[in-house]
C-alpha cells in the first residue's frame, strides 16, 4: 500500500501499488469483472484463458459472418444480374 494525496480534496488515502503490473490492463479488468460476477469466489480467472476466450468468441463471430456471406451469395448474384426473385413475382 502507498499513500496518495488527491489534489481535489487534499485527502490522503491508502492505495494499492499497481506499478508492478505487466499484463494488459483491459484484460485484467475483464478478469476482475468475471471474478466479480462469480462473487469473488474460488480463484480469479486466468488472464490467458480469458484472452483465449475472447479470441475464440471473435472467431465464432467471424465464422458466422462467413456462413451468412456464403448463404447470401445466390441473392447477391441475382441482384447483380437483375434477375427477379421468385418471391418478388
Amino acid at each position: 500500500m502507498r499513500r496518495t494525496t488527491f489534489p481535489d480534496d487534499d485527502v490522503i488515502r491508502e492505495m494499492p501499488d499497481i506499478s508492478g503490473i505487466t499484463t494488459d490492463p483491459e484484460l485484467l479488468i475483464k478478469c476482475v469483472n468475471i471474478w466479480r460476477m462469480r462473487g469473488f469466489s474460488d480463484v480469479p480467472p486466468d488472464p490467458y484463458e480469458v484472452a483465449m476466450m475472447n479470441t475464440i468468441q471473435q472467431e465464432v463471430v467471424i465464422m458466422a459472418n462467413f456462413i451468412d456471406f456464403i448463404r447470401d451469395e445466390p441473392k447477391r448474384l441475382a441482384a447483380s444480374l437483375d434477375v427477379p426473385r421468385l418471391g418478388d413475382m
